[in-house]
């Protein structure tokens, strides 16, 4: 038997045997003190940390909740960003015989008041630089101080409380207790006996990428949960920048990814971008190497995928490099072109299911790239059961659904089936499909019902920040709001407004847009994974969305695209050799006349390819050294866009 599935199939029985208690969970997590538990590039190395460093963390910090806060039984804020402290401080709170709230901090202050005031909470742990709530403010970094270890008490706390991704614009708590935990991660035995990638190796090694927030169900659950379970490597970032993600990827070798479709989509634009800045006859020869790399692994599951992972090496190098095994996104939906490219690159990207309120319920776990290339998220987990209303509907229940739901302070009345609100259909084998949220159907003046989730796929609008489809001020018919980056130039709106009109021009007649609109203001808060069409409504009844109905409207730089892209260029310039505007000539050279050096110079195409987002690559022939050379170069880009 392979040695992680002995491993984890000792711990499923152990963990069936007891009480299925947190308590349990954590002694099954920390028993082998010796394996690696964290990573983290830094500047003079890869820090690390092992299980046994971080159980005597917890000890002494759960000691010091005790002895200093005198805190029992009682729930506690958890407020920080994804770190080796954060999970110190989560294990910490409980091992001292409290309760975390996990805070999400993409939500208002003020709905993170309300919530602590709903669970009784009065202080909030914190990592880094301290929250500005009214709550009894520690910080973790004191509670791991102090001349000797305080003694935690015995009981150890079985609760844990975290709220939705706020898109329902409710104050809505969900707490499991250990039963539920445990439910969840026992799911891991059948889910390795289905797909034995999830439990693949490289270099002897396993790391997850710690992308999603531990504040999140699915970071919580599916990126932690359950393979601390089987005492992984966690690969943390040193930021969220794309750079810092990519580095840290290959540096560290990281071998899952568990991510939400903006994150794809994000590595869909930065690939295609890429390649294409090589020139069409590499683009062209790409695109044939993604069918042929579908092809093989359609017909040769195992050898087709190591086949196209050496005929796509290149690309794949400029992407996570060759350690990258197992991949799941979940959250919303994810575009099919992006699905696909990531499977075609030979990294399995499989789709998933879940909700604050339910867990993770399900996750395609076909070793067949067709059945992934479908966009199911699988069937139902073991402690999962799913059954369709008439409407289409999805209603769930299992021993691991939440315990507990508080909605705007009032505890809800469980029944037996919690109604997602989302609309799915199942094939003949079983799988599940999302087709949109109820919520969001829009009813036609002709009765006709109208999915936006469904048009918006169908939708490509590469040029946009972002892109959302929703029901008119009379939910009658369906309007697309375009949101765009204010820093464009006339030529790159023009060109997003003729790209909408084209994409739309091609949706079925069954998915009629009715108005098209453009904004500069975000469809998503600042940290936001999903757009959520409630609070779009919601911003636009406030007036904090302004819609214009074209790009001309929206106003913007006046000029010459050569005058709009030197004004640009003169700033950067200045800006990356720190000097004054004034004294960026445009034909002086770069590094002779200006005084660049040439790690200035990479500065400065890093900084040109962000501000145009375009990739500037250089032959023998047309190398850049001055502002007019950049501004020609640009300019033919744009102009070819």
């Amino acid at each position: 038997m392979d040695p992680i599935v002995k491993f984890v199939r000792r711990n499923s029985d152990e963990l069936r045997r007891g009480g299925k208690t947190i308590r349990e969970v954590f002694d099954i997590i920390f028993w082998n003190e010796g394996n690696i538990m964290a990573e983290k590039p830094a500047p003079a190395g890869i820090v690390s940390v092992t299980y046994g460093e971080a159980k005597k963390r917890i000890a002494r910090a759960a000691g010091n909740i005790s002895a200093r806060l005198g805190r029992k039984g009682e729930f506690i804020g958890l407020w920080g960003e994804n770190s080796v402290e954060w999970l110190v401080g989560f294990w910490a709170i409980l091992k001292s015989g409290n309760k975390p709230y996990l805070i999400n901090l993409m939500q208002p202050v003020s709905f993170t008041e309300d919530i602590l005031r709903t669970l009784g909470a009065d202080t909030v742990i914190h990592t880094g630089k301290a929250p500005k709530l009214s709550a009894s403010l520690v910080s973790l970094e004191s509670l791991e101080t102090g001349q000797s270890d305080p003694v935690p008490p015995e009981v150890f706390g079985d609760e844990i409380a975290l709220t939705t991704s706020g898109t329902t614009l409710k104050e809505k708590i969900c707490i499991y207790s250990g039963r539920e935990i445990t439910e969840q991660i026992l799911n891991c035995d059948s889910i390795i006996d289905l797909n034995p990638d999830i439990k693949a190796f490289y270099h002897g090694r396993l790391k997850m990428l710690m992308f999603l927030p531990l504040y999140h169900i699915f970071g919580l659950e599916a990126a932690y949960l359950w393979f601390a379970f089987g005492n992984i490597t966690f690969v943390f970032l040193p930021s969220y920048s794309p750079e810092a993600i990519m580095h840290t990827i290959r540096r560290c070798e990281v071998t899952h990814i568990f991510a939400v479709p903006l994150f794809w989509h994000t590595i869909e634009k930065a690939v295609l971008r890429e390649v294409k800045a090589k020139g069409d006859k590499t683009y062209e020869k790409f695109l044939k190497g993604l069918d042929l790399s579908e092809k093989l692994q359609t017909a040769f599951p195992k050898l087709g995928k190591r086949i196209a992972a050496r005929l796509l090496k290149e690309v794949r190098q400029e992407v996570f490099g060759d350690s990258v095994i197992f991949c799941i996104t979940g959250g919303s939906h994810i575009r099919s072109s992006a699905l696909r490219l990531v499977n075609c690159l030979g990294y399995s990207l499989y789709n998933g299911y879940g909700m604050s309120e339910l867990g993770i319920t399900s996750v395609e776990l076909s070793m067949r790239i067709k059945d992934r290339l479908k966009g199911s998220i699988g069937k139902p987990f073991e402690s999962i059961e799913y059954r369709l209303k008439d409407d289409g509907s999805l209603l769930v229940k299992g021993s691991s659904v939440c315990k507990k739901v508080i909605v705007d302070g009032l505890e809800c009345e469980a029944n037996e089936w919690f109604d997602t609100g989302d609309v799915m259909h199942r094939d003949a084998d079983g799988r599940y499909y999302i087709d949109g949220r109820m919520s969001d159907v829009v009813i036609s003046d002709n009765g006709e019902n109208l999915n936006p989730d469904v048009v918006e796929m169908a939708l490509d609008i590469p040029g946009a920040s972002a892109y959302t489809v929703l029901g008119d001020e009379r939910n009658e018919k369906l309007i697309l709001i375009v949101s765009m980056p204010r820093t464009l130039l006339d030529a790159q709106r023009e060109k997003l407004a003729r790209d909408t009109e084209e994409s739309v021009s091609h949706l079925p007649s069954g998915c009629r847009i009715s108005r098209v609109y453009y904004t500069y203001d975000p469809l998503m808060e600042e940290g936001g994974i999903k757009i959520s069409r409630e609070y779009v409504r919601r911003r636009l009844a406030s007036g904090a969305i302004e819609l214009f109905d074209s790009v001309g409207e929206a106003g913007g730089s006046v000029g010459s695209i050569d005058t709009e892209i030197k004004a640009i260029l003169v700033k950067l310039f200045a800006d990356v050799l720190d000097i004054k505007e004034e004294d960026v000539r445009p034909d002086a050279h770069f590094m002779n006349e200006l005084g660049g050096s040439s790690l200035d110079y990479f500065t400065l195409i890093g900084e040109i390819d962000k501000r145009f987002d375009v990739k500037l690559s250089f032959g023998e022939d047309d190398f850049a050294y001055t502002l007019n050379d950049f501004a020609a170069i640009l300019e033919k880009l744009i102009k070819e866009l």
